[in-house]
């Protein structure tokens, strides 16, 4: 039976909405003029312990850099007392937008077999370009994307949930959808 390691978490990404009539944009553009943001044509940008990026247009917040689920209220909180934004100005709760992982599984894994048979026994979509970018991607429409690669590593993206982080690497064991090479 081939294994993999337990995805560890890389990357989260989140975001909520603050009402604008409450906090005008340009309340919220002075004080992060204070802070040394980047302002751009309809956002600004803030580094702080995370990335902020704020929006001006609907009031939106997106927040990454967090390494784990315990720092997400952190990192709103954060980003609340910079914009001196109370709870009654939150119009739209945060909400998980993006979980990054990465593992390697314990063998490597051939690619172009493990292409051919997703594409023929699944409903998933997959892609393999070797001339352009090195890995196989599956896209898993309830789960997310993982990146393949031949040496046993992958990454997965665009998960939702923290629970499909680990079940992800185990749909691909259980249904053996990887095809490992014979060494």
């Amino acid at each position: 039976m081939f294994t993999a390691t337990e995805p560890v978490i890389r990357n989260i990404k989140v975001g909520f909405r603050y009402n604008t009539e409450t906090r005008s944009v340009n309340d919220i553009k002075g004080i992060l003029t204070r802070l040394e943001s980047k302002h751009l044509h309809n956002f600004s940008v803030l580094r702080s312990c995370y990335v902020y990026t704020i929006f001006w247009t609907g009031g939106y917040v997106n927040i990454t850099g967090i390494r784990n689920r315990s720092e997400i209220d952190k990192s709103e909180k954060h980003i609340m007392n910079l914009m001196k934004l109370n709870t009654e100005d939150i119009t739209q709760q945060l909400e998980v937008h993006n979980i990054c992982a990465s593992g390697t599984f314990s063998k490597i894994i051939d690619l172009e077999r493990t292409r051919k048979y997703i594409k023929h026994n699944t409903s998933h979509r997959v892609t393999l370009n070797l001339e352009y970018f090195p890995a196989l991607f599956i896209r898993i429409k309830k789960l997310g994307t993982c990146v393949l690669y031949r040496n046993g590593k992958y990454s997965l993206m665009a998960i939702r949930q923290f629970n499909q982080v680990e079940e992800f690497i185990k749909y691909l064991l259980m249904k053996k959808l990887c095809i490992f090479m014979k060494i």
